[in-house]
């Protein structure tokens, strides 16, 4: 865990927890594999999430959905957008206890959810074309979509 300071207008942030080889699947990123990175802005009480050059900011009025509990499947987060969903997926399974503390950093920071049956929104572009193995498009199937 680096305690390396990041300077975003002069406000300082620092990486409190970090994963290796999460891949991301966006609308508006091509899908890419690297460092997850959770920076803490103290002076803002604010946590945000960078890998490469993707970041989602955490936000109470933003959802956050976890999609599988099974420890034979990677994990996988949704983060909605108001243009779409990201999702991430571990790659390699992190350790149990830097997966409680990203959760706890999920729920305290925005509406994190654990529910697999909460549907979010999400255009058909995202469903069919940027998911390789479908296991996302197979869980919203198209006439879930809102």
């Amino acid at each position: 865990m680096s305690q390396e300071a990041l300077s975003d207008s002069n406000i300082k942030g620092w990486e409190i927890l970090s994963f290796d080889k999460v891949k991301l699947q966006s609308t508006k990123f091509p899908i890419v594999i690297g460092k997850l990175r959770v920076i803490f802005y103290e002076e803002l009480d604010h946590c945000t999430l960078y890998l490469n050059e993707w970041s989602f900011s955490l936000f109470k009025d933003l959802s956050v959905l976890k999609l599988f509990e099974d420890p034979h499947m990677p994990l996988v987060y949704l983060f909605q957008r108001d243009d779409g969903v990201d999702s991430l997926t571990f790659t390699e399974i992190p350790q149990l206890e830097a997966i409680k503390k990203f959760e706890i950093i999920l729920n305290h920071y925005a509406r994190f959810e654990q529910n697999q049956e909460k549907l979010l929104r999400m255009d058909d572009n995202f469903l069919i074309n940027s998911i390789e193995d479908k296991t996302i498009a197979s869980f919203f199937p198209r006439e879930n979509v809102i």
